[in-house]
């Protein structure tokens, strides 16, 4: 599993100066949540759930809901939102590629010129993923109509 990226990490403590009084505060957060004693010792599917936990307590914060699917995302501070994780996820299924997860990951390296999990998209890049996963599955279903 990929680690923690520098976005996820200014995004976390962003947040996390917002909801807790002192770094002790937050620390001991870290700990009884994810049992990690650091940020940076967070892999890339803790932090997206570190980051929606905690945006969720920042005071004046819309609340957003998760995504119930494979991939999450909270759609806070412009990274993958739940109706994109869902999209994503569909697609990724119509194309028949949920057996194959390395499939949608070559796809989005191909896509962002960098490899990056689902769930590290930032909006953006989910929007540009999402395009080019509708084309791929277009073409696809054009292919099988007239063969």
């Amino acid at each position: 599993m990929s680690d923690i990226n520098n976005k996820q990490i200014k995004i976390l403590r962003t947040c996390a100066s917002k909801v807790f009084a002192d770094n002790d505060q937050y620390h001991e957060w870290l700990a009884s949540n994810f049992g990690k004693s650091s940020t940076k010792k967070l892999n890339n599917s803790e932090a997206v759930e570190a980051i929606y936990l905690v945006s969720q307590m920042v005071p004046g914060a819309p609340k957003v809901k998760k995504s119930k699917g494979r991939y999450t995302g909270a759609g806070t501070f412009g990274m993958l939102t739940a109706s994109q994780a869902w999209k994503i996820e569909q697609l990724e299924d119509a194309l028949g590629w949920s057996e194959s997860p390395q499939r949608l990951k070559g796809f989005i390296k191909r896509q962002l010129s960098k490899g990056k999990h689902v769930e590290s998209l930032t909006n953006r890049e989910a929007s540009r993923v999402i395009s080019g996963l509708v084309k791929l599955n277009h073409e696809d279903l054009l292919n099988d109509q007239y063969q």
